[in-house]
């Protein structure tokens, strides 16, 4: 006897459930819910028997769920009626998003002006368990970085006059992973993301994480600009003073620029300016 699907760290994608159970043939599953009730026979989808005669598996489909833990109980009773075993397993339904958490190895966090860089993000509920797959929420990026999916929608609406679209987050797979996917940036700094989360009513409450993107190893880019003028004050008898500054016998002027960027200890990313 066995219990086959789901197991024990299935994570439901909607609100009902197939359950699958092994037995011997000859005997049959009473399957209880939550509440202790038996599980409607309309859910219940038959049984079948191995080729060589020595195994027996029913299945249920669309079993209801309700949010968080669900203790289903299974029965089995052999050909004369009487129980000989139970089996218990728990199906949790996460559905609320109520916290969550960075996954750096999931993610690129790297800020070289080509790719986008992706943060992975777990949603969990309440209990600290991954919400399900297609669990959303609206999420907010502070400057100067910005979503690709904003960008992406802002084009698409240019002439359309819809209001500004909220960035928002999806959950993809059963670990609760949601991938936020930022611009490409150069900008290599403290990345701040805000979640909301629903709670009771209509308050909401607000997570904020935070992550270092890392700057490109590249050249280094170094422009400079420089002119001067360097004369003697031999006249004599000069009917005016010669411009620039004067001092001891010869006079100076001149202008030096400089621009240069590039990677500083391997973390810093340095832009530097001057003009004189």
């Amino acid at each position: 006897v066995d219990w086959l699907f789901p197991e024990p760290a299935h994570n439901p994608r909607s609100p009902a459930v197939r359950i699958v159970i092994k037995h011997a043939p000859g005997q049959r599953i009473l399957l209880r819910n939550p509440a202790g009730e038996e599980v409607n026979e309309l859910n219940f989808d038959g049984s079948i028997v191995s080729l060589d005669k020595k195994i027996s598996v029913s299945v249920w489909r669309g079993v209801p769920l309700v949010e968080g833990d669900n203790v289903f109980r299974a029965e089995i009773i052999d050909a004369s009626g009487a129980k000989v075993q139970e089996i218990f397993r728990t199906i949790h339904y996460a559905n609320a998003p109520a916290s969550a958490q960075l996954v750096p190895e999931q993610s690129y966090l790297r800020a070289d002006g080509l790719r986008n860089p992706v943060l992975a993000v777990r949603i969990l509920d309440r209990d600290g368990r991954p919400v399900r797959a297609g669990v959303s929420g609206p999420m907010k990026l502070g400057a100067p970085y910005r979503s690709q999916q904003q960008i992406d929608l802002e084009q698409t609406r240019q002439l359309s006059g819809s209001d500004r679209f909220e960035p928002h987050y999806v959950v993809e797979g059963d670990e609760g992973i949601a991938y936020i996917e930022l611009a490409p940036t150069t900008d290599s700094g403290t990345v701040q993301l805000d979640l909301n989360f629903p709670m009771q009513g209509d308050t909401r409450r607000t997570q904020q994480l935070r992550a270092w993107l890392e700057p490109q190893g590249r050249d280094w880019v170094v422009v400079g600009f420089a002119e001067g003028t360097v004369g003697y004050t031999t006249l004599k008898d000069n009917s005016q003073a010669i411009s620039g500054q004067v001092e001891d016998g010869h006079y100076s002027d001149g202008q030096v620029s400089l621009y240069a960027k590039g990677r500083v200890l391997g973390k810093w990313i340095l832009t530097m300016a001057f003009d004189s």
